[in-house]
């Protein structure tokens, strides 16, 4: 579902029966929306990605982000597309087409050249909300955060003590989400539409505890309160996102 459509949903819905004010701008909505959104990316497992760390001599601090030079983010959608614009044969292929394009998205020249199509470097979803997991293609390898053989720094940065130059690793990670914008009323909601009606939910209790008084919050804040929560276990119930049996434990690399 678009914004635009979710701001119709609420105005037409949700305002009227909370609050006088209906006529509520765009940015303050957009506000409550996203941090629904956040918080919701936080309660339910809606995506995961995959950033790949290519260890090289005297390193064992790495930033799970896009300005490591070392780490490769987001790289099921990454390597998917790889496979989709060339015949890669093996995951080695892959791999190294993926170290290419990272050379070459640090090459001025080709980002400033407005001839050279730059689709290809685009990852989306390379902003790290939490990290979940760390394993390598050792199945001797343990990594479990701040008890064996890494330990995290802050929440992008980690430290391993033990690996070496060649080790592979692969950190899978729960991203942040994309948030809506004013200016971009057309766009999908980043959420899929079985959590609508808790978003819907969300803002509702938001708005309650945000503008209506002591008064207000006295008269609605118990049943807003016990209507979101319903709303978050029909939910989870329901399989309205991934299971958690299904999360990818043992993919590495490429999906």
């Amino acid at each position: 579902m678009t914004v635009s459509q979710v701001l119709t949903n609420l105005r037409v819905n949700t305002l009227p029966n909370i609050t006088t004010q209906r006529q509520m701008g765009d940015d303050d909505l957009i506000n409550i929306i996203n941090e629904g959104i956040f918080t919701l990316h936080g309660l339910f497992n809606i995506r995961f990605e995959q950033a790949i760390v290519l260890v090289p001599a005297f390193r064992t601090t790495f930033k799970i982000n896009s300005s490591d030079p070392n780490v490769i983010m987001a790289s099921y959608s990454k390597l998917a597309e790889c496979s989709i614009k060339a015949e890669y044969k093996s995951k080695s292929e892959l791999l190294k087409a993926a170290i290419e394009l990272d050379k070459n998205l640090k090459e001025s020249i080709l980002l400033d050249n407005n001839l050279q199509n730059k689709d290809i470097f685009k990852t989306r979803h390379d902003q790290v909300m939490k990290i979940l997991s760390i394993s390598s293609d050792d199945p001797r390898d343990s990594f479990i955060i701040n008890q064996e053989n890494v330990f995290a720094i802050d929440q992008e940065t980690l430290f391993f003590p033990h690996i070496k130059e060649g080790d592979i690793l692969y950190v899978k990670y729960k991203p942040k989400p994309t948030l809506c914008l004013v200016s971009a009323l057309d766009e999908e909601l980043d959420l899929p539409d079985t959590l609508l009606d808790v978003l819907y939910s969300f803002v509702t209790l938001k708005i309650i505890t945000g503008l209506s008084g002591i008064e207000g919050i006295r008269q609605f804040y118990p049943s807003v309160l016990s209507a979101y929560n319903q709303e978050i276990q029909k939910a989870q119930a329901s399989g309205a996102v991934i299971p958690q049996s299904w999360e990818f434990k043992d993919l590495k690399g490429f999906i």
